[in-house]
């Protein structure tokens, strides 16, 4: 199940270390699972489900807090495999604009966008444990409006010759995350021109911000600490998901 950080001292990504070169395994009982909870209501895609696809497993990783977790080792090299793997289960699935899908299962920041954009028309969501068994927390349908707004969230935008870069930043310790994704409102920005987004925060607001930009802009790139801008949804050939931008 998914975890959002809800404090500012808690970075937007799981940290992942960075592991290429995988492939599409076609595991007919994980096609299978997927198919299945797709079926059910609601409909749920899993994160560890994508992974085993992708031919790839946990690995025992110590957090700076000593603590030992087992984590997929994610890479931006994944991204158009993950795009294609959801998209093909999107078709297969036979949802449509007047769906929704639940993503279940924790990522680093820039997969989550890339995930939802290939459910486009299907809204999505994310499992939100923390709020009880059956929250979520909604991603598509943010609006775009002069300089943005959401509840205990500050918005920050400059313009750059290529691209415009949006960060956002919390207001308190502690947010309802709920409360925030219901009153956000993305940052106008110009449209035909990328957008780079960071900040320190619940990935959830990231990907949702990522979501209002899909279809006004070139590509939406999500920052990740370690690795730079990585491009998660993009419409552009010169930067295809999964590029990670010189900062």
């Amino acid at each position: 199940m998914a975890e959002f950080p809800k404090g500012p001292d808690q970075p937007t990504t799981d940290q992942s270390d960075i592991k290429t070169e995988a492939t599409v395994t076609g595991d007919p009982s994980v096609s299978a699972r997927i198919t299945d909870l797709l079926k059910e209501d609601p409909h749920v895609i899993k994160i560890a489900d994508i992974a085993t696809q992708l031919g790839l497993e946990p690995v025992e990783k110590t957090l700076p807090n000593g603590r030992v977790v087992k984590q997929i080792q994610w890479s931006p090299d994944h991204l158009p495999q993950v795009f294609d793997l959801v998209n093909q289960a999107r078709e297969k699935s036979g949802l449509g604009k007047n769906d929704s899908v639940t993503i279940d299962g924790m990522c680093p920041t820039w997969l989550l966008p890339t995930i939802s954009h290939a459910w486009h028309p299907t809204s999505t969501a994310v499992k939100y444990p923390q709020g009880g068994p059956d929250a979520k927390l909604p991603l598509s349908g943010v609006l775009m409006e002069g300089e943005g707004s959401a509840e205990n969230v500050d918005f920050k935008v400059e313009e750059k010759d290529d691209y415009t870069v949006v960060e956002f930043s919390l207001t308190a310790p502690q947010i309802d995350i709920q409360r925030t994704l219901q009153t956000l409102v993305a940052p106008a920005v110009q449209e035909g021109k990328a957008v780079h987004i960071t900040g320190r925060g619940p990935i959830a607001i990231a990907a949702s911000l990522a979501e209002a930009y899909a279809h006004k802009i070139p590509y939406v790139a999500n920052f990740q600490p370690g690795v730079g801008f990585v491009v998660s949804i993009s419409h552009d050939d010169k930067h295809p998901i999964g590029t990670v931008l010189p900062q």
